[in-house]
């Protein structure tokens, strides 16, 4: 069985709806579209699923980062994403969008493949917790620009200018920290920081290649 899994709250709302509604009327598997919203605790949910069973998740990066964190330990099965996001950043990279024609054709030709994940461990109130992220993990402007983008969907709605407005409002706010970056133990990058991502895939801000060597499969 797939389970079709959407945001009803992922883009402009009801596109994911129609979207994942579409996919399971085309899929060549047993399929049952579920709102997230129908979900109390999607990890005891993912952990019911049988060995034969996948996921298809359609909404935007957050949704995808969601899920990342909830897919229970020893996971095997397969997960298949379809953009319906605002940014869709991590589906540019694989040359996903929200042509759901396109998409659905990649869907159908094409096949699984494991990727690499992040995981950032940090501490509160010196206690350790763990947080995967599969697309990329930034430092600086590019968090905070993210949090007024996704602010501007309550006035606005959800539009790809977002992230443009957010990143010039931003400016106007931002401080430069300083930032000392150990790897293996030897001290490779300290002074002030503007912006520093830890990358998986290649785009970050609803569509800016800020790495274009980033490979999730290496």
């Amino acid at each position: 069985m797939r389970y079709v899994l959407y945001n009803p709250f992922s883009g402009k709302g009801t596109q994911a709806k129609a979207d994942a509604e579409c996919y399971q009327a085309l899929a060549n598997v047993p399929a049952k579209t579920v709102s997230f919203a129908e979900i109390e605790d999607l990890r005891a949910f993912l952990s019911q699923l049988n060995a034969g069973d996948d996921i298809a998740v359609f909404g935007g990066d957050g949704t995808l980062n969601v899920v990342v964190n909830a897919l229970p330990e020893g996971w095997q099965n397969d997960v298949y994403y379809y953009p319906c996001g605002t940014g869709n950043d991590f589906a540019r990279h694989w040359g996903l969008t929200k042509d759901y024609k396109r998409s659905l054709d990649i869907f159908f030709a094409g096949k699984s493949q494991p990727i690499d994940v992040g995981c950032v461990t940090y501490w509160r109130n010196n206690i350790p917790h763990h947080r995967y992220f599969i697309n990329s993990l930034g430092f600086g402007i590019e968090p905070m620009a993210c949090r007024y983008a996704e602010s501007l969907k309550y006035y606005i709605g959800s539009h790809h200018v977002n992230y443009l407005f957010a990143l010039i409002w931003s400016l106007t706010k931002y401080k430069n920290p300083h930032l000392r970056l150990d790897v293996n133990g030897k001290t490779v990058v300290e002074g002030k920081m503007f912006v520093t991502s830890i990358a998986n895939g290649s785009y970050v801000g609803g569509g800016m290649k800020l790495n274009p060597d980033a490979d999730p499969c290496d």
